[in-house]
């Protein structure tokens, strides 16, 4: 599973990232305007869906709903937490699959542009010869989200509060998703400066931008910034991210050159 599975996906714990269960964590949007179900049977199925505990069980449930209510305007709701699910049963294929689905039918949905930017750059090893195609439809989807942030207002009757944390959350993984394309493409100093962003916006001070600041700071030859990142990374209650930050910290230890790093894409 790929270490952007911690940052990109709500629902999946730190404290244990390879498992598949996940949290029933979903919000209705504040507004008046927000989606709504047309009877109480969708409004069911739609529960279904949202307080599924497993990655199964939320692919499955939203299939079940995608094809009972093809045109409720809570599918875009349900598509994404099935893509997150795609990524948590370790299902890149599945998650860019249904990404694109989304954008298809609606270019402008920032959540899945997000998403989708944040997903594309864990490629598994058999996509490797894709690189470029791969990270170049990341950087489009990084471009239009930002885009659409520029434009993203307080809805009538929302709050606005609760506005502001979620553009900041936005523009946050926004800010990580970024990062992350520039660390696969080698941009490492770019990386370096939008980790830094992303962590100082965010509240929650992700371990994996965090253990991945300190992969691009290694890269960089930095071995004092990189020691500082890593040794925070191994504070995380993910033991994953602990095993990768104390390889990774090893190697900065030792007198091996930054430039033979053989630590594996994160």
């Amino acid at each position: 599973m790929g270490l952007l599975l911690l940052a990109a996906v709500k629902t999946q714990t730190a404290e244990n990232p390879q498992s598949t269960t996940l949290d029933a964590v979903f919000e209705f949007p504040n507004t008046p305007n927000g989606p709504e179900a047309r009877s109480r049977a969708e409004l069911d199925a739609f529960g279904r869906v949202m307080e599924s505990t497993t990655a199964a069980e939320v692919i499955s449930r939203a299939e079940s709903f995608a094809s009972g209510y093809p045109d409720s305007q809570l599918l875009p709701m349900v598509r994404l937490r099935e893509m997150r699910a795609e990524m948590a049963a370790n299902s890149y294929a599945g998650a860019l699959a249904i990404g694109r689905e989304l954008l298809r039918k609606n270019p402008d949905n920032l959540e899945a542009l997000i998403l989708m930017a944040e997903i594309l750059p864990d490629y598994p090893a058999s996509y490797s010869s894709q690189r470029e195609t791969i990270l170049a439809e990341a950087e489009r989807d990084i471009g239009s989200a930002q885009k659409l942030l520029q434009t993203f207002h307080l809805p009538q009757g929302a709050s606005a509060a609760e506005f502001l944390r979620n553009k900041q959350r936005m523009i946050a993984s926004l800010d990580a998703a970024s990062a992350f394309v520039d660390l696969v493409a080698g941009r490492y100093p770019e990386a370096a400066q939008k980790y830094e962003q992303a962590l100082e916006r965010s509240d929650d001070r992700s371990p994996v931008s965090m253990f991945r600041l300190g992969l691009a700071y290694y890269r960089m030859g930095d071995r004092q910034k990189a020691r500082a990142k890593l040794e925070e990374a191994l504070r995380s209650n993910s033991p994953l991210i602990r095993q990768k930050a104390a390889a990774l910290l090893r190697q900065v230890n030792s007198s091996q050159s930054a430039s033979h790093a053989s630590v594996a894409k994160p």
